[in-house]
């Protein structure tokens, strides 16, 4: 891990929270309306998670998962400033090609059918990337200016300062995630 960096991913808020639970240990990206190709690239490898509160909705969520969304936004309504307490490590990362095995894996992760199938069939020319990702909880949040550079539908932020990774530790035991990734990746892959 690097000791720090100044790069984060944007991405929704209840995704940060439920990656900083061990609930689900992968991201789905296709791209966001301002890449300049339109398709998500994997430019970073290592980067701090910047919790976003636009687009998410409990009507996209799993039921189970609509308190914590609501908790998110009861607690969390930033207007100057974000907490960024969630750093990530990208393990490794496919392309989604079966929206039917994915479907079925709804127990990993916290979107909705409708999600999904909303994901699947939006630009449906673009790869869908599933990106297994280790987690890591910072010590204590990070508190970062909102600044309008970071505004719009756009993956990656660079950040005006480098934030330190001191003290964060991994929100699954080693054994845990692999187990957890690779059962995934072989289910997607028909090889299960």
């Amino acid at each position: 891990m690097r000791a720090g960096s100044n790069i984060a991913l944007k991405e929704w808020a209840s995704v940060v929270a439920a990656l900083a639970r061990g609930q689900q240990i992968f991201l789905l990206r296709k791209g966001g309306i301002a890449e300049e190709s339109g398709e998500f690239h994997v430019q970073h490898r290592e980067f701090f998670l910047y919790p976003t509160y636009e687009h998410q909705h409990q009507n996209l969520l799993q039921p189970e998962y609509c308190t914590s969304l609501r908790e998110i936004l009861d607690t969390s309504s930033p207007t100057a400033e974000l907490a960024v307490a969630c750093y990530g490590i990208v393990q490794e990362f496919l392309v989604a090609d079966s929206e039917e095995r994915f479907l079925e894996l709804r127990e990993h992760y916290i979107w909705n059918q409708s999600y999904i199938k909303m994901r699947f069939h939006y630009k449906p020319h673009l790869p869908l990337y599933v990106i297994f990702l280790r987690a890591y909880r910072l010590p204590q949040p990070w508190k970062v200016p909102i600044l309008p550079r970071y505004a719009g539908c756009k993956s990656w932020v660079e950040l005006d300062q480098e934030l330190s990774t001191a003290g964060a530790t991994p929100v699954l035991a080693d054994d845990d995630f692999l187990q957890r990734k690779e059962a995934l990746k072989k289910f997607l892959a028909g090889k299960e």
